[in-house]
């Protein structure tokens, strides 16, 4: 995923999904607030988003 703010871009950054349905952060640029190997624990929107994106499902 990349996160542009202002119009600039901020963070590149790279999530796995396991097969329970946590985020795993795997690699970012620095400054990045989670370190490679964490949990992402978010709101569940956010979770659910990715999920949906990993499998497919996500609606426009």
């Amino acid at each position: 995923m990349i996160q542009e703010k202002e119009g600039v871009i901020e963070w590149v950054f790279i999530f796995s999904m396991t097969e329970d349905g946590r985020l795993i952060h795997l690699v970012a640029d620095k400054g990045f607030v989670i370190e490679p190997g964490e949990e992402y624990i978010g709101p569940p929107e956010m979770v659910n988003v990715a999920y949906q994106v990993s499998t497919f499902q996500l609606e426009t």
